[in-house]
């Protein structure tokens, strides 16, 4: 089954204990939508667990960012263990500078302890593009 975009596609694979979720190419403002959807409707099946590989994502932002925490609640819901399999740099750098790679590091599972913020944990990215040289994008986490 293939969610087609572009610049961005997501495949998903059945297996024994799951589903596969592949994410190809760049998840952004345009395209996450397109990938929330895809992981919602496989969330709707409710399966075992969803694994998560985003080793082919050549660009992520906040709003591709946001997709992955709504998909860690939303799997919560479905008592789905979400995995965060093999994933690129890019997705990697902005996980760790938004201090959330430690929400991915271990299932999530839902028969565990219940979240204690639920909700809290989208972020708002503020970026130029003509910043002075050393400076960074300003992070600024929302309830």
């Amino acid at each position: 089954m293939r969610y087609p975009t572009l610049p961005f596609e997501s495949t998903v694979r059945r297996a024994s204990n799951g589903v596969v979720v592949f994410g190809h190419g760049e998840l952004d403002l345009a395209t996450a939508p397109l990938f929330e959807a895809a992981l919602a409707a496989q969330l709707r099946y409710r399966p075992r667990s969803l694994t998560l590989d985003l080793s082919a994502v050549t660009f992520i932002d906040c709003a591709g960012l946001n997709v992955l925490l709504h998909a860690r609640i939303h799997a919560g819901h479905s008592h789905t263990d979400l995995h965060l399999g093999p994933v690129s740099s890019q997705v990697a750098r902005l996980l760790t500078l938004t201090g959330t790679l430690a929400l991915f590091t271990a299932p999530h599972r839902a028969s565990g302890p219940a979240d204690p913020t639920p909700g809290s944990l989208h972020l708002r990215c503020r970026t130029t593009r003509h910043r002075r040289p050393g400076s960074s994008p300003s992070w600024q986490p929302t309830n």
